[in-house]
């Protein structure tokens, strides 16, 4: 038989916790480490608060460097949390987070070697760039000298060709001078019968006074 009337409580199943320990660089985003639940039943659902350092101390925003414990709250979330608790949190025992000095390197720091190194390489793209264009331009002077030099050899068979139509002239030219002279040597004929004709008047003339 069923008894009736009877009360039950039934508890929020008590859960542990464990933090794995993490580190990071001073100057560097803390990265803490993953934080489990023990106790959790099934496929239920829990998750806890978020993981923060213990006593940590800061210089601006960033976590000075040493050793620190790590903790969660007792809040927990998820869609099966309110069947669970973690009873004052959870915080590690032991100081299981490093924040690790910044490295320094032979009296420079590893940001400014990084910096000067991408220097260097902007400088020798730079060079690079400097040179492509450098001869890019001995080719541009290159191309523009055989122009030049096309363009004196063409003035030349011009020039070539102009002389054999010069001395086509000055051929059709000698004929000319040549009708001159025989023209002169005719009047030169037409000069000397005319002083005959004179002189055989001059006979005649003569003549007739001695009749």
């Amino acid at each position: 038989m069923q008894q009736t009337g009877l009360t039950a409580t039934i508890f929020a199943n008590p859960l542990t916790a464990s933090i794995a320990a993490a580190s990071s660089n001073y100057g560097s985003t803390i990265t803490p480490g993953q934080a489990q639940l023990s106790g959790v039943l099934g496929s239920d659902q829990v998750t806890t608060s978020t993981v923060s350092l213990v006593s940590s101390t800061y210089t601006g925003n960033n976590v000075n460097a040493g050793s620190y414990k790590q903790s969660i709250t007792s809040t927990l979330s998820d869609a099966d949390a309110a069947n669970y608790s973690l009873v004052n949190g959870f915080t590690t025992s032991t100081n299981n987070y490093t924040a690790n000095q910044f490295t320094v390197q032979g009296g420079t720091t590893t940001q400014q070697n990084n910096r000067a190194a991408s220097q260097i390489n902007t400088a020798a793209l730079r060079s690079i760039t400097a040179a492509s264009q450098s001869n890019s331009t001995a080719t541009q002077s290159d191309t523009t000298a055989a122009q030049s030099n096309r363009t004196t050899t063409e003035a030349d068979v011009t020039v070539t060709q102009s002389n054999p139509f010069n001395t086509q002239v000055d051929t059709g030219t000698t004929p000319r001078n040549t009708d001159i002279e025989q023209s002169g040597a005719v009047a030169t004929q037409s000069s000397g019968f005319a002083t005959q004709i004179d002189a055989f008047t001059t006979q005649t003339n003569n003549s007739t006074a001695h009749i």
